[in-house]
């Protein structure tokens, strides 16, 4: 363990955040077109969760700091993602017919 594996486990998480919440994004957009929006939403999460847990656990292997990385990212790009791509956000959420 040193220091720079909270890096390593911040960068990871910020690429799997950027996954799922994108994963999430693409969801949204697709549930009013599709036939069943619940089957479509619960597989859309479990594939997300699934695979978000798969990145996370073999990129940390048994190393705490990366996990706490990881965890970090993760809420960062949340953060990010939400900002840019919420409904009270300025940007392409407005463009599509979003609140303003």
């Amino acid at each position: 363990m040193f220091p720079g594996d909270i890096f390593i486990g911040f960068v990871v998480g910020i690429l799997a955040g950027a996954g799922y919440f994108g994963g999430l994004w693409w969801t949204v957009r697709r549930l009013p077109s599709c036939g069943n929006p619940g089957r479509m939403l619960f597989g859309s999460f479990l594939g997300r969760a699934l695979i978000m847990v798969g990145v996370l656990f073999l990129a940390a292997g048994r190393q705490p700091l990366i996990y706490l990385g990881a965890a970090l990212g993760f809420m960062a790009a949340r953060l990010v993602m939400t900002r840019l791509y919420g409904p009270d956000a300025s940007g392409p959420a407005v463009e599509r017919g979003g609140r303003e």
